[in-house]
């Protein structure tokens, strides 16, 4: 899984959200071959704007930027949009130039 954190838009308006890429799948136990998942594998957009919500506030929690985060953000609802992006290669493309030195990009296996 990758990662990157956009904190503005290309008109450079303020608007931070993350990009993952979530691969389709993974290696079997045994690290010998690729097991694809489901159609369907990925949980329903609401509930993963929930739980994304949730982790994310409890991780951050843990840090001592919470308290710079004002309280109305975990109040109010957060947009998870998922959708598939065949081999990844036009996403990666995409988001190439925000991860581009900066250390914000991070790689998460």
């Amino acid at each position: 899984m990758i990662g990157v954190l956009q904190t503005w838009t290309r008109d450079l308006a303020y608007h931070p959200h993350i990009h993952y890429l979530v691969p389709e799948g993974g290696l079997s136990t045994d690290g010998e071959r690729w097991v694809p998942s489901r159609a369907n594998f990925l949980l329903p957009v609401k509930a993963l704007s929930v739980l994304f919500r949730a982790k994310f506030r409890d991780a951050l929690h843990r840090t001592d930027l919470f308290e710079q985060v004002a309280t109305e953000v975990w109040r109010q609802p957060w947009v998870v949009h998922c959708q598939p992006v065949g081999d990844g290669t036009t996403a990666l493309k995409y988001l190439a130039p925000y991860a581009f030195r900066t250390l914000l990009a991070t790689a998460v296996s």
